[in-house]
């Protein structure tokens, strides 16, 4: 599909996009779309951003993968100067792949009750006799 848009692209000085998206069988508007998807490209690959991807890696490895978009514009900011906008930090680290690893939250169990992180404890109705005259005397299970 991209080498029709390219080619309406290399021939619409000759003739009319109109005319040119009729023959190739594409809509007018997804010419279009293609076009200011290319131009946003260009945009987005500049100097500035290849600095600024440069010192979003930096920040993200150096706090251990745990900084998320919001606390690495903060960073930014602090550390290097540069007032970036946050949703602009989140599309560069989402387009590198950059995300924040969430560590697993662990519960406190040392001012709580043994029965908390034991479970219930039932009461011991047999003794420790384990020894019956009849088949099915004792059942061991519990409701």
């Amino acid at each position: 599909m991209n080498s029709k848009y390219k080619t309406i692209d290399q021939l619409k000085h000759k003739y009319s996009v109109v005319d040119l998206c009729r023959i190739l069988g594409v809509v007018r508007s997804s010419y279009y779309k293609f076009c200011k998807r290319a131009k946003n490209k260009k945009k987005e690959e500049s100097a500035e951003t290849a600095i600024l991807k440069e010192q979003i890696v930096t920040l993200y490895y150096k706090r251990k993968r745990t900084y998320g978009y919001r606390r690495i514009t903060t960073e930014l900011e602090k550390q290097y100067g540069v007032i970036v906008p946050p949703i602009m930090v989140y599309y560069l680290m989402n387009g590198m792949g950059l995300k924040a690893v969430i560590r697993k939250r662990r519960k406190n169990l040392l001012n709580q009750p043994k029965s908390a992180y034991i479970g219930h404890v039932y009461p011991n109705e047999l003794d420790r006799q384990f020894s019956v005259d009849k088949p099915v005397q004792q059942n061991t299970t519990f409701p």
